[in-house]
């Protein structure tokens, strides 16, 4: 079993790295296996074909990052403190495994249309810390969905110019200034 389960880890490894740099269509099987040290065989016991893996490991990777998205703003007792925390947690992940984000962030319009209806998403969660900041008066921009994109278009352009080289740094480097632009960005007047 131990044997198996290191064989899949090396796999899953393989899979996403490839994924990132190739994308899901332009990485084979076979590369894959080759770069895992098993058999295309042996990816077939656990995946019927590669669209099925890269779903997989998608929304493994995903609704982890959902997760700890919600794990930081819970820790975080107010609205600019919970931006603040996602923001950060993202900026983690996204220096923590590189390979792994970069999956999620070329894949995720192919991707996130199949999980399943009434999953909770890392939209979800930022939307709920806006909503709950525009019921406190906390946030000035008050459109939810708005507010919600504004963050996520802040934090994601960052990772994106990450993935072309143009960042010239971690992106957990930038975590203070992308949390204060996501700040003066939702909250109004008082955020100055």
């Amino acid at each position: 079993m131990r044997a198996d389960a290191e064989h899949r880890a090396r796999i899953e490894t393989a899979a996403i790295g490839l994924f990132a740099e190739k994308g899901v269509v332009g990485a084979s099987v076979a590369e894959i296996a080759s770069a895992a040290g098993v058999s295309q065989g042996y990816l077939y016991r656990h995946w019927k074909d590669k669209d099925e893996m890269a779903f997989d490991l998608f929304s493994r990777l995903y609704l982890a990052l959902r997760d700890r998205f919600q794990a930081a703003a819970a820790a975080e007792p107010t609205t600019r403190g919970r931006i603040a925390a996602m923001i950060r947690e993202g900026c983690r992940v996204h220096d923590e495994d590189p390979a792994g984000f970069r999956f999620l962030l070329t894949t995720q319009h192919q991707h996130l249309g199949r999980l399943p209806a009434g999953t909770r998403t890392m939209v979800d969660v930022v939307r709920a810390v806006i909503a709950e900041g525009i019921a406190k008066g906390d946030i000035g921009l008050h459109d939810e969905a708005a507010a919600t994109a504004v963050v996520f278009g802040i934090f994601l352009q960052a990772a994106t110019f990450d993935l072309y080289g143009n960042l010239g740094r971690e992106l957990g480097e930038t975590a203070d200034i992308l949390a204060e632009a996501c700040w003066r960005a939702v909250a109004g007047r008082e955020a100055a």
